[in-house]
């Protein structure tokens, strides 16, 4: 077996462990696991404020609203990094109003066209994605631990594929 080979098999391997691991600490931690997500973003936003500070600190020509910019970026990786339930919290939330006003939209439309032949679907879809929209909104906390399963679950099924999957090169 060549090396180039022999390599994709190892990086594979990781990743697929990697994969399962994951889907474990998932099914585990749930909301943990999705909080910690947000502390890495929150992360790389104090970073990328910090720097953005720095440089305009050193920089001659001095952009004021590139500072502020690098200030609200810190500021909100701040909050969320002590914070990261705001966001685990609240994303649902606004995902559903998001979806329960396209689910709104769609209903209106839907019925203005009441005499074309997808009338029923796009009335259907659109109740659906109203109620959708209002499970998340009612119902977040419920939906970041569902989410959290379905990607536990989806990951290590896909680790235990790949695994399966390299037997076969062996």
């Amino acid at each position: 077996m060549s090396k180039f080979l022999k390599s994709i098999i190892a990086n594979k391997l990781i990743v697929a462990l990697f994969s399962i691991v994951l889907g474990v600490l998932l099914l585990i931690m749930q909301g943990g696991v999705l909080a910690t997500i947000v502390k890495m973003a929150a992360l790389l936003c104090i970073i990328a404020g910090a720097v953005g500070i720095v440089f305009f600190l050193i920089k001659k020509n001095r952009s004021t609203t590139s500072l502020a910019c690098s200030v609200i970026v810190l500021a909100i990786g701040i909050l969320f990094f002590v914070r990261p339930d705001i966001i685990v919290n609240i994303f649902p939330i606004i995902l559903g109003v998001y979806l329960v006003v396209e689910g709104l939209t769609n209903v209106l439309a839907a019925l203005q066209h009441k005499k074309s032949n997808s009338f029923l679907v796009g009335l259907i879809l659109g109740v659906l994605t109203l109620l959708v929209g209002l499970f998340l909104i009612f119902r977040a906390g419920t939906v970041m631990n569902i989410v959290a399963i379905v990607a536990g679950i989806s990951l290590i099924v896909n680790g235990l594929t790949d695994l399966f999957t390299l037997r076969a090169f062996k």
